[in-house]
């Protein structure tokens, strides 16, 4: 995979994956992509920030949904969950 100009900045590094911004059902901006056929990568603003020293994003890494009947609206759930700061079950 080629590098973008902005790499060159760094020490040499090895691309993961690619991610696509989302949407929650509120409305919320948060990142997805995969970085195995067994991890998914989701990518939230951290919402319960406090403090100048912690994180300003969170990332989760969970089993993909099967994409039969209705998996879609538990997905959507599930991020919606997520980006709200609650505990969510892989």
């Amino acid at each position: 995979m080629e590098r973008n100009d902005k790499a060159a900045d760094f020490p040499p590094m090895v691309c993961l994956t690619g991610l696509w911004e989302n949407r929650t059902r509120a409305g919320e901006l948060y990142f997805a992509g995969t970085l195995s056929p067994s991890a998914k990568i989701l990518i939230f603003m951290n919402r319960r920030k406090s403090a100048e020293n912690q994180p300003d994003y969170l990332l989760y890494v969970a089993a993909p949904q099967q994409r039969d009947r209705g998996d879609a609206v538990g997905e959507g759930r599930r991020s919606e969950a997520v980006a709200s700061g609650e505990e969510v079950s892989a």
